[in-house]
């Protein structure tokens, strides 16, 4: 699902310094980005858009974000934030691109930013559908990213149970 491939993105860019070659399994089994039929119809799964993004996007130096936000327990126990979130510098594009994934089924998120006034928010994609159980599927592309209104504040509410891209200028 998205969510879980918007997740493992997540924790590939923030590892980019050591992990430097992945082949997540969705690219060999039943759950590609993109399917076909075989009578020659083609369309992409939700995992497709985090991927998509990722790439064309996630290119540059990754920071270290500082996350100040609530936690849930993982059934082993653990402390788990409820914000999934990397930060990729792109210095030749002069952008900062903000991955977020809100893991609260029930909460939207505000996430404030804590940039100097050189960095305007310049898009923000969504993926994002109150149905955790809609597919797309040869027939109906029912989950597609959205793009969001964009204000000059450094404040942006993210869904419950949504991938987020953010791009600032700067």
């Amino acid at each position: 699902d998205a969510l879980l491939a918007g997740c493992m993105l997540v924790t590939l860019q923030n590892n980019a310094d050591r992990v430097k070659i992945a082949c997540p399994a969705q690219l060999a089994n039943v759950i590609a980005p993109i399917m076909t039929d075989n009578g020659g119809k083609a369309w992409a799964q939700t995992i497709f858009y985090p991927f998509m993004y990722a790439s064309a996007y996630g290119r540059g130096k990754t920071l270290k974000a500082t996350i100040d936000c609530d936690t849930y327990k993982s059934s082993e126990g653990w402390d788990v934030p409820y914000l999934c979130t990397s930060v990729i510098n792109n210095e030749e594009k002069r952008e900062l691109v903000v991955f977020a994934v809100n893991r609260s089924m029930n909460e939207d998120m505000e996430l404030s930013f804590d940039l100097d006034d050189t960095y305007k928010l310049a898009e923000h994609i969504e993926f994002y559908t109150d149905d955790l159980y809609a597919e797309n599927d040869k027939d109906a592309q029912r989950v597609l990213p959205s793009s969001c209104p964009v204000s000059d504040t450094k404040n942006v509410t993210v869904k419950k149970h949504s991938w987020n891209m953010l791009v600032f200028k700067y």
